[in-house]
């Protein structure tokens, strides 16, 4: 535990210092250059670099990634580099999901389709539940229904948590393959859903008031 603080601090101190003093100065004289070859092979040799220094550290790829990509961000060339690499954030995120579609079993989807749509109505319901309940608070009820219903598909960053935990044996077969699935369904039906957002949304608010009103109208009758 001990040592695993002190390498983090480290590793933590070593990119604070190279980001704040010494990667802005050493982009300014990269883009002197006046290649576009040398700024993007320099934003990847800086990823590649501190996910390196993350393993060395006892620390995984991911994370040390993620940091360099933080002290990119603070700097004035933030825009620049997200335009550049965008090709290789296409070409990776395209393999990606081939690699997540190669591990679908359609044996088990038929086996367990029964718990694949509860779990997914579950998740729908719940983000919804939680998200509209926040929105509410300070916006009406139209404006925090359609922030939930926009928001309610699960995010493909959960695959790659979800691939973390089969790798380390954190979730049993067939376990792994159905909120594989249910995910993949919840960003299928993401589309679906807002492309349709502004007439779901009316229609509920419409029939919710509608519903309201007649109460009222009934309560004051009696």
């Amino acid at each position: 535990m001990i040592s695993t603080f002190i390498n983090a601090v480290i590793l933590l101190a070593i990119l604070y210092v190279l980001g704040k003093f010494f990667l802005e100065k050493f982009f300014v004289l990269i883009t002197k250059t006046n290649s576009d070859e040398l700024f993007v092979g320099t934003i990847l040799f800086l990823a590649i670099g501190s996910s390196y220094l993350a393993h060395e550290l006892g620390f995984s790829y991911s994370l040390g990634a993620f940091i360099a990509g933080m002290l990119i961000s603070e700097t004035k060339f933030k825009h620049q580099a997200e335009a550049d690499l965008i090709p290789f954030r296409d070409i990776l995120l395209g393999i990606f999901f081939i690699t997540v579609g190669m591990q679908i079993d359609f044996a088990i989807i038929a086996e367990y389709l029964h718990t694949i749509v509860l779990l997914l109505v579950a998740i729908f319901i719940l983000k919804f539940i939680i998200i509209f309940a926040i929105v509410r608070l300070r916006e009406n009820s139209k404006t925090s229904f359609k922030t939930a219903l926009s928001v309610i598909q699960v995010g493909e960053f959960s695959l790659a948590i979800l691939e973390l935990a089969r790798t380390n044996e954190l979730i049993v077969a067939p376990y792994g393959q159905v909120m594989i699935v249910t995910i993949v369904i919840s960003m299928i039906l993401t589309p679906i859903i807002l492309k349709n957002l502004t007439q779901i949304t009316d229609k509920i608010i419409k029939k919710k008031m509608t519903l309201k009103w007649k109460f009222h109208h009934t309560q004051s009758i009696k």
